[in-house]
């Protein structure tokens, strides 16, 4: 598996032209790397986040948690994306982020992307573009979007760049299906 730094540099890739001196710093940045169980969150409404997340195998997905008690999806995250860049600039996050199947992620300290984003400002570009464009995403689904608009995108954006939901080295991943009737939101 690619080291965490270099994944987050082809992720901003995808948003435009990355310097290869920039390509660099990212691939020499600093990760912890955890495995989490299906159905683990990394980030829980109201924590107040230290690191931006990385995926780097598996399927992440963003959620809200209703009055019921059910979980509202409002986004998935495939491997390479990073779905909480946003989290460098906000004090607490207002929703759930979690593993839907087996996933590997990335951690990066907040402290050490706050550096980079200071002497480097194509860096700093590309990840306000990312943040802007999953807002807009996250934005169009919580609107309501059926589930299986939802489930369209995450086929599209994985023949669009590539990615594979299976972590290295792990067995398929089975997607839970919600059994019985009700809403497919």
């Amino acid at each position: 598996m690619k080291p965490a730094g270099e994944t987050l540099a082809q992720h901003l890739g995808c948003f435009g032209e990355l310097p290869p001196e920039d390509r660099a710093a990212l691939a020499e940045l600093k990760a912890e790397v955890r495995d989490l169980p299906r159905q683990t969150d990394v980030l829980r409404r109201g924590d107040r986040p230290t690191h931006v997340v990385i995926v780097l195998g598996g399927l992440l997905y963003r959620y809200a948690v209703g009055p019921g008690g059910g979980r509202q999806i409002h986004s998935f995250y495939l491997p390479t994306e990073a779905p909480s860049v946003e989290s460098l600039h906000l004090d607490y996050v207002d929703n759930h982020l979690g593993a839907v199947v087996h996933s590997r992620i990335g951690l990066f300290p907040h402290d050490q992307l706050h550096r980079l984003i200071d002497e480097r400002p194509e860096i700093r570009r590309l990840l306000w573009r990312q943040t802007l464009v999953q807002g807009a995403i996250c934005g169009r689904n919580c609107r309501r979007s059926p589930a299986s608009t939802r489930i369209i995108s995450i086929f599209d954006r994985t023949r669009a760049f590539g990615a594979s939901i299976r972590p290295e080295a792990s067995p398929a991943p089975r997607i839970p299906a919600r059994r019985g009737g009700g809403s497919d939101r």
